[in-house]
Order: C-alpha cells, then structure tokens, then sequence
C-alpha cells in the first residue's frame, strides 16, 4: 500500500515562500489504477515527485509518505536509488527531454532491465524490442541502435513509457503520459495500462476521457488541495465537488461549458476555499473558513456544500 498522510509541499524563490501542495492525505491500495487529474500548475506533478523523492532543493515537504509500510519522505539520494527501479518506476513527462542525447535507444531502455532483473545484456535488449514493437514504434530493430535525436515528440514519448515498465517495479507512476500523442498512440497507452495487473499505478494527467479508460479511481486537484477522491464510475456518473462538475462540463462531449474565471495558483487563500471566486454555489461560510475532508459514502470532498 501507498499511503500519503498530510504531505505539504512549499518552494522558496528568494525571499518568497510558494505552497505547491497542502495536507494531501490519500491510501493506495495494492494494484490499484489512480489518476490524479487537475489544471496546469495545481500541483498534480509535484505530488508525483514527492513520492519518487524527486523535488528540487529549493522544496521543504512536511508530512509522512509510507510504501509498503515503509517511510520514504526525507530519504537521501543513495536511499532512494535502492527504491527506484525495484519498487518505483517513473514515466517522466515531456517528449525525450528525458532521455539522453549521447545514449542510444535500446541500451537506456535496457539499463534498468540489466539493473534490477539481472538478466543479460542479451536478454535486455531482446526485452527492450518487444517494449518498443509494444507501443507500435515500428523498425525497433533499427530504432534500439539508434540516438534519440531520430525521433518525433509522440515517439520519444513512448519509448520513455517502454522504459517505465521495463523493470515491472511494484508501482509505477507516470506524469502526462498522452502528451504529444495522437488518438491512436493514446489508446495504445490505454490498452497497456490496463494490461498491467501486477503493479500499482499512479498517473497524472490533464486528459478525462484516458483517465476514464484507465483509473479505479480518480483524485482531482485544486490549487495544491485533493478536493474530490474516489471511485472512478462514481466521479464520472456524479461528481461531487463543484470543480469537479465544471471539469466534466468542460469537456467537449459534455457541452464544452468554459470554467469561470481563473485559478489564482498557490496564493495565500487566507483559509478560505481555494475555489470560491469560481464557484457558482459559493456561500458566505465558504469565504469565511476553509472546508475540511468530508466523507461521503468511499468518497472524499473538501466543500461544505457537496448536496448542493
């Protein structure tokens, strides 16, 4: 299980102190598909790099991520090494900014084979064909002893998502992984993503329609808050927050209705609702006093109003 309990993370720039992420609380079970889905800027990836113990230097997290019982917030680098790759694995968002230029294709992705499932360099990149051939990169033969400069944004995009499963660790997290990708290619992430039964996965993404494809679950959030968390058909049949309904009827099959306004970021909110200047059943009491995590039934809503 992966369990977050009160994780806040801030970012000082210079003088000035950013909240990126406030008293997130969430449990992930064993094998579950969860997507954390959010606007730009709302703090969804930064939540991804707290659990890989990835934030930069300039980052103070606060609170307790445990994996397996384990706490792993505040390990140092050589600690976390021992995790990554074993038990985490991550598909970094971008197209090929993550992989390295002077590296070819099939050794980065045969690394991590050769790492944590001491196989032979043979075997690995076997595997590593059978990854790229996975996600429909064609001429893999050709591809695994060439550069990265060769390839487009969507395919530098699925030979990281090929090396973000290669090492099947126990849970694996991916950040925006349809970005750049055409319909095909994302419904080919879809299919895989289902596919895999053995591990825990964790994606951010902006994209509705994949999260409904791929999540048990679904966590949205807010201005650095998880404001709605809870089983996927129950968000998509009814969601219950007011942001949460505005996502759904932004979306171009639900009638493309534009959210109001705009998210003011990590500002200081004064413990009030961070969506209360957008929020079209907002009351007094809502300008007053921050909403706490309210359960409803399996699911959880931060707003005083959820039967409005």
């Amino acid at each position: 299980m992966l369990e977050i309990v009160d994780l806040s993370v801030q970012f000082r720039i210079h003088s000035q102190v950013i909240n990126a992420l406030e008293h997130v609380n969430l449990k992930i079970k064993d094998k579950e598909k969860i997507a954390i889905i959010g606007e730009s800027g709302s703090g969804k990836s930064v939540l991804a790099l707290a659990i890989l113990g990835l934030l930069p230097e300039n980052a103070i997290a606060t609170g307790k991520i445990f994996l397996d019982g384990e706490e792993i917030l505040g390990k140092n680098q050589k600690e976390m090494t021992k995790v990554l790759g074993t038990k985490l694995s991550y598909v970094p968002q971008g197209s090929g900014n993550s992989l390295n230029p002077l590296l070819k294709i099939g050794y980065q992705v045969s690394e991590s084979l050769i790492e944590h499932k001491k196989i032979t360099k043979k075997e690995a990149f076997k595997r590593s064909k059978l990854l790229l051939k996975r996600f429909h990169l064609e001429q893999e033969e050709q591809l695994v002893s060439s550069y990265p400069h060769i390839l487009s944004g969507g395919m530098s995009q699925r030979v990281l998502l090929a090396l973000g499963i290669a090492p099947e660790a126990q849970y694996l997290i991916a950040d925006e992984p349809t970005k750049g990708l055409d319909s095909d290619c994302i419904g080919l992430v879809a299919e895989c993503f289902r596919s895999l039964d053995t591990c825990t996965l964790l994606c951010v993404t902006h994209d509705l329609n994949f999260a409904e494809k791929i999540a048990d679950r679904i966590a949205i959030v807010y201005a650095g808050q998880v404001i709605e968390y809870g089983k996927s058909e129950d968000f998509f049949k009814l969601p219950a927050h007011p942001y949460s309904k505005a996502l759904l009827n932004a979306v171009p099959e639900r009638g493309l209705i534009a959210i109001d306004g705009f998210s003011r970021g990590h500002q200081d909110y004064n413990n009030r609702c961070h969506f209360f200047e957008r929020c079209s059943v907002r009351q007094n009491r809502c300008e007053q006093e921050e909403p706490y995590d309210k359960l409803e039934g399996e699911r959880m809503v931060k707003c005083f109003y959820v039967d409005s």
